[in-house]
Order: C-alpha cells, then structure tokens, then sequence
C-alpha cells in the first residue's frame, strides 16, 4: 500500500506541475474484469482473482476501463494512463503479452473461453513481478480510444504465448481492497482558443472603379487595397484576410479554414473556401463586376485530434462597384481618376 501510495503522489506532483489545466482521475476502477480458461470452455469465471497463464491448460485475463463522464471523441487528449494490477503469484519468467483491437464487447458476467472475442494486437511485453504492482503504459492506447477513435474500446488481454508462465492478480470485487486494479489517467477536453478576426474590419466597403487608361491616371499615393488588374468591364481587385493566432494545449499543429460567401450563414457561394492554411493571413483577388456583400469566418483545427472552433465572429465587407460609364471623375482612397 506505502509503495502503491508513495508512486501516486509522485506522478501527481509531476502531473500538476506540467498539467496543472488537466483533469486527473486517480484509483479508476475497471467497468469489467474476469478471466476465461480453455479447461471449461463455457464456464464463466467473474468473481474468481485474475488468472492468466499457458501451461497444459491456457487462461486469458480480460480488463475494462471506462472513463466516468465519456469522453467525447475527437476532442479529448490523453495525457498520461497508467493500469495497475496487483501479482500476489507468479509462475515462470516470460514477459506477459497486453493486447488491444479487441474486436467485440463482453462482460465480466458472461465472457467465456468459447465466447471470448479476438485481440491480435500487441501493445506491450511486461514482466510480472510477484509481490508488485505490474504497471501497464496506456496512454497510447486510451488516445487510440478516445482522441483518435481509431481504435474500439472493447478493453485489453493479457495473456502469455511461452509455456508455463503466468500470474494470479487480485480483481476488482476482491476483499484486498488495497489490491484492486486500478488506473490512473489524466486528460482534458482539447479545443483550439478563441481568437477575433482584425482585417478587413466589420463593415468595411471598398469602392472599386473601372479606370481608363493608365495615362489618365494621376496615382497621389497607393491605394491600400490596389486594383491589380483590368480587363474589358471586369476589375480585380486583391483583399488580404488576417486573423489572430489561435493555440491549442493538444498533440498537433494548429491549421485555418477560410470561407468567404456572399450569404450571411454560409450557404451560398463560396468565393474562397482555403482549408489547411498555417498563416494568419491569406490574400484572393475578387473579380467585380457589381455591387456584392461578402461574409467571411476562420475556423481553427487542431490537426491531430481533428478538432476545431470557430473564430470570436464573422465579418462582412462590400463592393461598391463604380463602372465609367455612370461617372466622368471620381475620388477613392488616394487614387484620382479623370476621364476624357
């Protein structure tokens, strides 16, 4: 109990100081944990300590943890899982086999050796020791769980593959109750931060205003937004998007999806729809030939878990569209335009 008690506070003080922001669940207990056995192929063994050994007969341990609030996958990052079984005995000296993709559910009150389902993917090799707590990393497979979903939950098997080894370890009904399984998990709930779009502000117009020839031209000084280009009745005409930097406390980077739609919910065109982009701005060159509200929004994913949020709020600039028939001289910006 004193070593047992003596490594939780450790990691705890590890955990804090490098986590503090992160929920940590200490003593988890298993949902389900039994054992099956080929000497009885349709016995059920809940209730009996944990066996698992290969000798003339063969046993499998069966273990199930289960978060106490489901974690909502996709989202959730697993930052340190330990599974602790208690080894009271110990036969032989080969490492014990923990495997995963288990490949159906089962319960502790009805698994048995002819029912149990197929577990062909080897986590780990872990020696037993007799007398300690055998200490099983599960960070990697709690992630596969509930931060990818790449992997289902079904729990884990223990089971040897050389003859004459195995251990008997104390399960979660058992009288020792300073003996039970148990994990430790820290966690949280990853969502990128909130961040505000900053340019082109809210509201922002630009008056865009088919020239004459560049000779007619008197250019004061460039125009923030310039006209990059003239052709017949159609101006292009370039606007950079900048937004604050979004962070995220999670595994992957942090990339941005651009939309920019002339509907307010984003349902209608999509002049840009830019998806991946590792800058916090973007420039497109916009076509105009009319008068045109545009709405624009950045979403921020964090690449590994696939999680995202949206920006603070959306913004929305126009085009006032000025063609040289319906005008003779004009003002805009710093660009005075004069026609014959």
């Amino acid at each position: 109990m004193l070593s047992k008690l003596l490594k939780y506070l450790v990691g705890l003080i590890l955990l804090i100081a490098a986590t503090s922001w992160a929920v940590h669940i200490d003593d988890l207990e298993p949902t389900d944990d039994s054992f099956t056995s080929n000497w009885d192929l349709d016995r059920n063994w809940n209730g009996w300590d944990l066996q698992c050994y290969t000798g003339a007969d063969e046993a499998r341990l069966w273990i199930w943890f289960v978060l106490p609030d489901p974690a909502p996958i996709g989202e959730t990052w697993i930052y340190d899982a330990h599974i602790f079984l208690y080894i009271y005995d110990r036969l032989g000296g080969h490492p014990v086999e923990v495997r995963d993709n288990v490949d159906e559910s089962w319960t502790e009150e009805n698994i048995t050796w002819r029912n149990q389902p197929n577990a062909p993917l080897t986590l780990a090799d872990i020696n037993p020791v007799q007398g300690q707590w055998l200490d099983f990393h599960a960070t990697y497979v709690m992630n596969e769980w509930y931060a990818y979903g790449t992997l289902p939950n079904n729990g884990l098997c223990y089971m040897f593959i050389s003859a004459e080894n195995g251990f008997w370890a104390y399960d979660k009904e058992s009288y020792q109750e300073d003996y039970r399984p148990y994990m430790d998990v820290t966690y949280d709930v990853v969502t990128p931060s909130d961040f505000n779009l900053t340019s082109p502000p809210n509201g922002t117009e630009f008056d865009v205003y088919e020239t004459a020839s560049p000779s007619y031209v008197e250019a004061t000084e460039r125009h923030q937004q310039p006209v990059t280009d003239i052709s017949g009745d159609r101006v292009s005409y370039d606007v950079t998007f900048q937004w604050q930097a979004s962070t995220t406390d999670g595994p992957g980077n942090i990339t941005y999806h651009l939309l920019v739609d002339n509907d307010s919910d984003f349902s209608g065109y999509h002049e840009v729809d830019v998806d991946g982009l590792s800058s916090t701005t973007y420039t497109h060159s916009f076509d105009v030939t009319e008068d045109i509200t545009y709405y624009w929004r950045v979403t921020a994913k964090e690449s590994k878990l696939d999680v995202e949020t949206r920006c603070l709020n959306d913004f929305e600039f126009s085009f006032d569209w000025h063609p040289d028939n319906e005008i003779e001289e004009h003002s805009f910006g710093y660009i005075k335009a004069q026609f014959e």
